[in-house]
Order: structure tokens, then sequence, then C-alpha cells
């Protein structure tokens, strides 16, 4: 019977802890730094977060200091002078052992929703305000990524895909050492993790069914980049963002494969004195002077001044729900702009609905993952020269 922690949030935020079993503070850091994952949850990070037990117990360590804490008992941790304060005594770190799922309630003040998470937690002091790590398996971080980064009713074979994409991805990531207190954080600068709450069970099989395979590329992990759909063909990676041309990067003639997106065609109208507000000039013309792979390089502005804009940094300054992908034309309607495009995402790597359309035809996920990344190989990390995580964190 899985046993459950909760975690109720006051002021800004709350939480509840369900009952598991207990593990030493020595076995929870060879797990963080030997074959689990540490995730930053900034989503969640607070000044001050009071803690409910709810079910249970729970084993709070801090320092030399060890608590027992039973149903009904509440803590309160708070920020003070970069430390964490308990029971007025100031602690760099403070563990909160558990071993199946952690029912995280109010952690979204506006909904007033729940998350759930797998694992253990650790509290830190990162940017003066305390922030949860989650201590999870690598599968069961795949477990809540993949559903969230994918719908639920793709076909098997493109869940497949996405999934040793994500798990790649995450090896690379953790490769790059890009944070100094975890291995990843828990939003997109990562990839998104929302916890127990995201998981379904018909998803944890499929990516059960992939356990341990990643893709590489000379004997490396590949920075397994994906979107959600192509628009009809991928870009390279040094078309978006510049920098050094990746081999496996390439543009792809993605064909049919992504029009059952419901991005497969948007359009945006701004207004010429919205849009001039944006570029603090007068804005008159916006021409498109550079195209590759059908996807917008660069285009000209011109008003009281010229200047030039890469084709994604106008997604940013627009919005990348307004304009969702490069594959797009611009007309002039007189007193506003209107943008007509296709697809939806950055168009490197791995099209989400591209791999919706091969799996439809028959493909399998190997097939689908070497279509978006040229040149690649499908291992076993059991097989395959294993990333050390073991840090000097």
């Amino acid at each position: 019977m899985i046993k459950k922690i909760s975690f109720l949030f006051f002021l800004l935020i709350s939480l509840h802890f369900y009952s598991y079993e207990m593990i030493d503070l020595e076995s929870l850091l060879l797990k963080a730094f030997g074959s689990e994952l540490r995730i930053g949850l900034a989503s969640l990070n607070r000044k001050k977060l009071n803690l409910k037990i709810t079910e249970g117990s729970v084993k709070l360590i801090a320092d030399d200091y060890e608590e027992i804490l039973n149903i009904g008992d509440e803590i309160s941790l708070e920020e003070s002078g970069n430390k964490i304060k308990y029971k007025n005594n100031l602690y760099d770190k403070i563990y909160i052992n558990k071993n199946d799922i952690i029912s995280i309630m109010g952690f979204n003040l506006e909904n007033k929703a729940c998350r759930n998470y797998r694992g253990n937690f650790e509290f830190i002091i990162e940017s003066n305000k305390i922030i949860p790590i989650n201590i999870v398996t690598a599968e069961e971080y795949l477990y809540s990524v993949v559903p969230s980064e994918i719908g639920i009713k793709f076909p098997n074979e493109a869940i497949k895909a996405q999934a040793v994409a994500a798990r790649t991805y995450l090896y690379y990531g953790m490769k790059m050492r890009k944070y100094s207190n975890y291995d990843l954080r828990d939003d997109t600068s990562s990839q998104m993790y929302l916890g127990h709450d995201k998981e379904i069970a018909n998803i944890n099989i499929l990516i059960n069914e992939t356990e341990g395979e990643v893709a590489v590329y000379n004997g490396e992990y590949i920075n397994a980049l994906y979107h959600s759909a192509s628009g009809g063909v991928t870009a390279n990676n040094e078309d978006v963002w510049g920098g050094k041309l990746v081999p496996y990067l390439r543009a792809v003639d993605d064909k049919d494969n992504w029009k059952k997106s419901p991005r497969a065609n948007w359009s945006y109208k701004i207004s010429k004195d919205k849009f001039s507000k944006i570029m603090g000039f007068d804005v008159n013309t916006v021409t498109i002077t550079s195209v590759k792979n059908k996807r917008v390089v660069q285009l000209k502005v011109t008003g009281k001044k010229t200047t030039y804009i890469n084709g994604n940094n106008i997604r940013k300054l627009l919005g990348y729900t307004n304009i969702f992908s490069t594959l797009f034309k611009v007309k002039d309607m007189g007193s506003y702009f209107l943008f007509e495009g296709h697809g939806s995402g950055h168009g490197v790597g791995l099209s989400q609905w591209g791999a919706y359309g091969l799996a439809e035809k028959g493909y399998d996920y190997k097939y689908i993952l070497k279509y978006y990344y040229k040149s690649i190989e499908i291992k076993n990390i059991e097989n395959f020269e294993k990333y050390d995580i073991i840090d000097n964190r």
C-alpha cells in the first residue's frame, strides 16, 4: 500500500508530509549523489514554509539534531540571514526522510492545487529563499516529465521516442553542470517536472519499456532538443541560436507528419502602434530579409530608424504564444501587421507532432529518433559509459 506525505503551505505556501519508512542520512546522501537525481523545485521557493504532518510520521534531520514528527505536528521553516531557521536555531540544510510519495498541498496558490512527489527532500537556501530539492531516480523523474511534455493521447511509439529524448536530455543537462546545488530544475530551463500528479500508469509502462535507453553521437549523450510541431521542416541549431553547428541537429523535411498539431496553422495581428511601443520607435514596415529551410532567420524593421531582428528574437519580443514558430510570413494590413505561420516551438530536434504522425504510419520509436537526430545511436546506459553524477557539491 502506497503511503503518502503531504505538504500544506500557509502564508504564501505550506507543506504537508505523508508517512514512509525511515532511511538514515548516510543512505540519503549516497542516493542523492549516486544513482538518483536532485531536482531543484525552483517554482516552489519561498521565504517561509509552514509544514504540517497530516498522516504517519517523518524524520527531520538538521546537522546533529534529529526529530520524529507525527501526525498533526506542525513546523515552520524560515529564511534568516541566509540560513534556515527552525525552532530558533539556524541551519544550512534540513532533510526530511521518506521513501514513497509526497503529497504537496497548495503549492499553486492561485488555484489551491496539490502536487504529489516521490522520493526524498532536502531544503537549502538559494537567492535568499528556501528551495526544496526533490531526490528521485531518473526513471521516476521521467514518469512526470514525459506526460508533462507530450500529449497523453499520443501513439505509443511517439511516447517512447519522447521518453528516450527526455532521458537523454536529462543526462546531457547533468553533464553540463549548470547548477551548483542540484542537477536539474523543475521548469523549462531543464524540463517541466510537476511530480507524481502528472504520472499516468500506461505511460509509465511505456517509459519502462525504454528503461535506460539514451541517444548518443560519437560516444556522447546528445543535446536531445525537442519542440511541439515543425510546421513542415525542422531547423538547424545555429539558425535559431547561432553558435557552432551540431551535426545531429540538422534541418529535416517533416513532410505531412506534423499536420495533426493544433498549431498546424496560426495567425497573429498586432497594431502598428503596439508594435512601435515594443520596438521603442515608430515602425512603418516589417520585411523578412533572410529565410533558411523556409524559416525566418532575419527581419528588417524600419521607421524612424532601421534595425534587424533574428527570427527567434521576434518570437521573444511579441510573445511565444503569439508567434508560435519562425515559419511565418508578415503582411502589412495598413494599421496593423498580420503574421501567418505554421507549427509551434523553436523547431530544433524532435518534432513531437511529427513523431505522432510517424508513429501513426507504423514507424517505431528508434526510427523516429533517428529521423530527427541525424547519425545517432540508441544505446542502453548500462552498456554505455555511464555519466558519473558524483561531484564536489
